[in-house]
């Protein structure tokens, strides 16, 4: 959705993701083709992956960081390169951010909406803040560099004299409910770039499965002809022998239909096959 440049060559140029991330992570293969990535440098594509599809569903540098144990550092440096590769993604949830602090939701496919949770705090907190002044913010400014040095030292068993107590009471006035303001626009953006993702992702196979259903209907293949599980973007059926390769150009089919319908560009198509087996795994 966010028509992202390098997202949408991997779609149209067939480019890997994962190794074009891998290149910036790791300056070393920079000059390696998708292939040679995959084939020599395995462990270089397969570490970046968790971190990118947490970074492209709102996720930060502490979210990859809770969720590898890789350290802070090393967590910032691959937001960081993930930002540079992907410009387009967070230019898409700034629009998105900023259209649903307006109204108070999130609008994704069909009209659905996701109320930001306490959105009326968050506009009384708006407002508090906005009425700061430059000369209160630089006061605030001065007294969160004393409040850091007494923090220090107090944690050295050493005293700190403030020199400015105005400043000082004031950031620890405002400390807290700046903070809270903050934190909660962060998990605004954070649902900003992960709701209409989810959200169309989710409408695809919907809309998929309604297909599959009104075709088995159609074709009076009740119980011959059955959908019997849907794992997030994957749709599982049971078919009787005879009727498995029908089936498999038919789901492979609507799926495609199903994901087309919520594309905005004609550039891109989704991609979808379907697989026949003795088993859900077997089929995989």
């Amino acid at each position: 959705r966010s028509q992202d440049p390098i997202m949408v060559a991997s779609v149209v140029e067939g480019l890997d993701l994962h190794c074009a991330f891998a290149r910036l992570a790791f300056p070393e293969i920079e000059q390696l083709d998708d292939e040679t990535i995959k084939k020599e440098h395995k462990s270089k594509r397969d570490f970046v992956k968790s971190p990118r599809f947490a970074f492209s569903y709102g996720g930060g540098a502490f979210t990859v960081n809770a969720a590898s144990g890789m350290g802070m550092e090393k967590a910032q440096y691959l937001e960081d390169k993930f930002k540079e590769l992907h410009p387009g993604v967070y230019e898409w949830g700034d629009k998105v951010l900023a259209e649903a602090l307006k109204v108070g939701y999130i609008e994704s496919v069909d009209g659905w909406r996701l109320k930001l949770p306490f959105y009326d705090e968050y506009l009384a907190s708006k407002r508090r803040i906005e009425s700061l002044t430059k000369e209160n913010w630089a006061m605030y400014r001065v007294g969160k560099e004393q409040y850091k040095a007494k923090k220090e030292l107090d944690e050295e068993g050493k005293r700190y004299k403030i020199h400015d107590r105005e400043a000082y009471d004031f950031y620890c006035d405002w400390k807290k409910p700046v903070s809270r303001h903050f934190k909660r626009l962060g998990e605004y953006r954070r649902l900003c770039l992960n709701n209409p993702i989810q959200t169309t992702g989710a409408h695809q196979t919907k809309r998929a499965l309604v297909n599959i259903f009104q075709h088995i209907v159609d074709r009076g293949h009740l119980w011959v002809a059955r959908i019997v599980l849907s794992p997030y973007d994957e749709i599982g059926m049971e078919v009787r022998a005879d009727l498995a390769e029908e089936y498999k150009e038919v789901l492979g089919r609507i799926m495609r239909e199903a994901g087309d319908h919520y594309l905005y560009s004609g550039i891109l198509k989704i991609k979808a096959d379907a697989k026949i087996g003795d088993s859900w795994y077997s089929a995989k």
